[in-house]
């Protein structure tokens, strides 16, 4: 099974049997949500708020004796191509609502990694069952590890973690307060995540961060560490940015603080670009966040799963109202949910059943409300232009009683544009009637992965600027408001004793004391209520001083 292009509505691939497959399912480019931007928090189109990483989720699937049992495949080396990001529910509340695949057994002794997730897309975490029965593989084993995160959730895998979901979910009232009660859910924790994220405010805290100036990173630092652990892609990218203000010892407390940026290209691309490359030991403990899941990870996890419930109950009461042809009021239902309905697909589909009900009028008043509702993001706008384009041949052939196979040849002209140029999934409704018409051929692209699997690349580190023939360095001197300790105690004999930093003024005065528990690391000296002077950074190990370095602080 080829996906291709589903974009960032939640969708599911449900409770499928793959036998005996090259690869079983392949889920290929945009299938995840993408706004056209790579800003954090993106707009959601269902409304105000930041977007919740909803899209494809491939759940309840068997796979048995498949080379690859799920292929995620990219054509652009970046941008948010992949699937959802939340594979099953990190805080289920029944069985149903984790991933519940079983991967195919005979992997197990396969010579061949990432048979069972293999990833070329942007991260996923996977939300699995706790394994029940031996043989039964509900746990990858075999996965792309730096862009798959299996987390195993409380509840054991049976044969009702998986329901046939070919029967309604009920009354149509009992599927209207269904989505209601999903609605409420969602939205709580909707409001809960922007009321901590950034504080509440990431245009002000951008900005702090953005104009701040070198005697601001103390205060800049702290206050980035107390809004952590719900920093967005943007404050952090900004602060990595301010490399005058922020050095790599405070960027590297803010990114392990917030593990998410791990697992974000964009935030280390911009690490990757700082003209002191991060020390590598610092940069393992900032990577390390790749298979830890942070609290604002949790939170949009959760609404992710409430909005793809609420999702999956609106496209059964869609399809029920759709059924219903005895009750001449189904019609009228089904207008009246697409007309409360506050999502821009869901307008595009009013605009549907409007003209497959030959009212044109409404299909224009639909279409040209749509710009004062929503505010469009680049990329919404070229897919509504192109709906402009395609609903006027659908509105033109309607009007004058002809079908799809006749037209003319100004609408096949407009119709190959779309095709060739378009946005999904315009171009495709585009190049279905030229298909119908015989007028071009086509052949589905079919993405295959790397085979070669390539170990993915860490950014730049730097060398340590402590040499060999000392143990610690204290930078930049003469310091002003912080100075930055670095340390390398690999190999010395006695490095498992206690150490400490103690401080001492010209006086003598002991102005502080910082133990250490690693090996090797950097760590910030506040110096801002020290007075301009001479000052001695003295290494004891053990009781025993093991060194000593002078430094300055001018104001």
């Amino acid at each position: 099974m080829f996906i291709r292009g589903a974009g960032g509505s939640p969708n599911e691939i449900y409770r499928n049997y793959f036998e005996t497959l090259d690869i079983a399912i392949n889920a290929q480019r945009v299938n995840r949500y993408d706004d056209g931007s790579a800003q954090d928090p993106p707009h959601d189109e269902d409304g105000p708020g930041p977007a919740t990483y909803t899209g494809l989720v491939l759940k309840c699937n068997t796979y048995s004796d498949n080379s690859y049992d799920e292929v995620v495949t990219r054509e652009n080396p970046t941008g948010l191509e992949g699937i959802a990001r939340d594979q099953g529910s990190p805080s289920p509340a029944t069985k149903e609502d984790l991933a519940g695949n079983t991967f195919s057994p005979y992997h197990e002794t396969a010579q061949i990694a990432e048979t069972d997730i293999k990833n070329e897309g942007n991260f996923v975490f996977y939300y699995h069952h706790i394994q029940a029965y031996p043989g039964l593989r509900v746990e990858p084993d075999f996965y792309t590890t730096s862009l798959v995160d299996p987390d195993e959730g409380i509840f054991q895998h049976d044969s009702l973690c998986c329901p046939s979901r070919l029967e309604s979910g009920g009354s149509q009232e009992e599927m209207k307060d269904a989505m209601a009660g999903e609605t409420e859910s969602g939205d709580l924790l909707l409001t809960e995540y922007i009321s901590l994220v950034d504080g509440g405010n990431t245009e002000a805290l951008n900005e702090d961060v953005f104009f701040s100036m070198p005697p601001d990173a103390i205060p800049l630092h702290q206050d980035l560490l107390g809004e952590s652990p719900y920093l967005s892609d943007t404050v952090m990218k900004s602060a990595i940015a301010k490399e005058e203000v922020l050095p790599n010892a405070m960027i590297r407390d803010i990114l392990v603080a917030n593990p998410q940026s791990a697992k974000s290209n964009t935030i280390l691309d911009e690490l990757n670009n700082r003209f002191v490359p991060m020390p590598e030991p610092m940069m393992d403990e900032i990577l390390a966040g790749q298979t830890q899941i942070s609290a604002k990870e949790t939170l949009e996890g959760e609404i992710a799963y409430h909005k793809a419930k609420r999702q999956d109950l609106f496209y059964q009461l869609v399809k029920s109202y759709r059924a219903d042809t005895i009750n001449p009021a189904s019609y009228d239902s089904l207008i009246a949910l697409l007309q409360r309905e506050s999502s821009l697909k869901a307008k595009y589909m009013l605009a549907f059943e409007y003209l497959e009900n030959g009212d044109t009028t409404l299909v224009a008043n639909t279409l040209n409300a749509i710009p004062a509702t929503f505010t469009l993001s680049n990329t919404q706008e070229q897919v509504y232009n192109d709906y402009l384009d395609y609903f006027g041949i659908l509105t033109s052939l309607k009007t004058e009683g002809k079908s799809v196979l006749e037209l003319s040849s100004n609408q096949i002209t407009v119709l190959q544009n779309l095709s060739a140029t378009g946005v999904e999934p315009v171009s495709s409704y585009a190049r279905n009637i030229l298909l119908a018409n015989q007028l071009m051929e086509y052949y589905e692209p079919i993405l295959i992965p790397d085979m070669s699997n390539p170990a993915p690349s860490k950014p730049n580190v730097k060398p340590d600027q402590v040499t060999l023939d000392e143990y610690f360095k204290v930078y930049p001197n003469p310091a002003k408001h912080y100075a930055i300790v670095e340390y390398n105690l690999i190999g010395y004999q006695n490095s498992s004793n206690q150490v400490i930093f103690v401080i001492t003024n010209q006086e003598g005065k002991v102005m502080g004391r910082i133990q250490v528990q690693k090996q090797q690391d950097q760590f910030v000296l506040n110096t801002t209520s020290y007075v301009p002077g001479n000052y001695v950074c003295t290494l004891f190990i053990g009781g025993d001083i093991l060194q000593s370095q002078k430094f300055i602080i001018i104001r």
